[in-house]
This record gives structure tokens, sequence and C-alpha cells, in this order.
């Protein structure tokens, strides 16, 4: 049996996973075929959340999730550009 430390831990996984789904599926630089791929992983995983019975903190992380999903998929259609990183300042680093 788990223990609450593991799941939370696999609470943050499964938040993280999603994230990055929903990043995939609105990158434009991805091809078309990859964003649907995530977006039906997306859709698959909040079908599943809604099935399961969960109670206490896994039943509000799943409905959380849900909800996510369904408000990030519900969007109006617009892929995003990734944001180019800053560049490194000039000069040595702070505290050296």
């Amino acid at each position: 049996m788990r223990d609450a430390r593991e799941a939370e831990i696999e609470r943050g996984v499964e938040s993280l996973v999603v994230t990055r789904l929903m990043g995939l599926a609105a990158d434009a630089d991805a091809r078309p075929q990859v964003r649907a791929v995530a977006s039906e992983a997306l859709r698959s995983l909040a079908a599943y959340l809604k099935r399961v019975r969960a109670v206490g903190d896994a039943a509000a992380h799943n409905r959380s999730t849900v909800e996510d999903i369904e408000r990030f998929l519900s969007r109006p259609y617009e892929p995003t550009k990734r944001t180019p990183p800053l560049p490194t300042p000039p000069g040595d680093p702070i505290g050296n």
C-alpha cells in the first residue's frame, strides 16, 4: 500500500505530464499529427479520471485535472510559439 508521500509524488508527476501534453498539443512547431496524438491522450486521460473512484486528495486532484484538461481542449485553437530563452547577460556570474 502506498503512503501519503508516494501518493503526493504521483499526483505531482501526473500534473507535470498533463502540463507537458498540453504544451505539446498547443506547440505550433510540432507536427499536426503530434498535436493530435497529444490532444487525444488528454481526452483519454480525462475520460479515465472521470471513471475512477477516489476520495480525499486523490478525488480533488482528479477533478482538478479533468477541469484543466476540459478547459484546455475547449479553448479557441491557436498553436503557440515557444518563447526563446533570454541571452546570458555579459560579465561574471553573481557570487564569484
